[in-house]
């Protein structure tokens, strides 16, 4: 299992503190330049060079993005300063989000976490109102949504696989058992 994305990038968010706190003209990050720039995302990618101004207005689109966010994420977004500035990306660096047991996480790393939550929520919501529309989405047996209906899926394999998850968590550990499942599950799907 990978790790939260909070701990997974703060080695970017370390680099960029490091770099906006010394007096390099530039700084070599293992992160994706267009995602940062244009979408306002940390995100890992190949190794590229970020000037001064080019990380401070990836952090503005970044706090811009989690603040946006129609109140996903935690209350302290807030305090996250809007400007473009050394004082103000350094701040954005330094904030910290306290959590229940551990170590605090980056208090912009735990936003854009639930941030990007949020948009692959939505963006599954079309996707299943689309094959609903189009008549390709599938149920499983057994497998219901809060309300007790039963639960869409865009294709056969997410519903099979959700079948197999409601019959045993650990489904996938044992190769026999996952085998017997999926096979079993592709009886116990349909389209809806």
């Amino acid at each position: 299992m990978s790790a939260r994305y909070a701990v997974a990038k703060q080695p970017l968010i370390d680099g960029m503190r490091t770099f906006m706190l010394g007096n390099s003209k530039k700084v070599t990050l293992p992160m994706n330049k267009e995602a940062f720039l244009k979408n306002g995302l940390i995100e890992d990618g190949d190794p590229n060079t970020f000037t001064r101004r080019q990380v401070q207005q990836g952090l503005a689109r970044c706090v811009k993005n989690v603040k946006s966010g129609n109140g996903h994420g935690p209350v302290g977004r807030v305090a996250l300063p809007d400007g473009i500035s050394k004082a103000a990306s350094v701040r954005i660096l330094e904030a910290k989000h306290p959590r229940p047991t551990g170590d605090p996480d980056s208090l912009l790393l735990a936003c854009l976490a639930k941030y990007r939550k949020h948009i692959r929520k939505a963006a599954q919501a079309v996707a299943i109102e689309a094959s609903v529309k189009a008549g390709t989405a599938w149920v499983a047996e057994e497998v219901v949504d809060a309300d007790g209906n039963p639960r869409i899926f865009v294709d056969q394999v997410s519903a099979i696989k959700a079948w197999a998850r409601s019959q045993n968590a650990d489904w996938w550990k044992d190769p026999t058992t996952k085998a017997n499942l999926l096979a079993e599950g592709a009886q116990r799907v349909s389209l809806s």
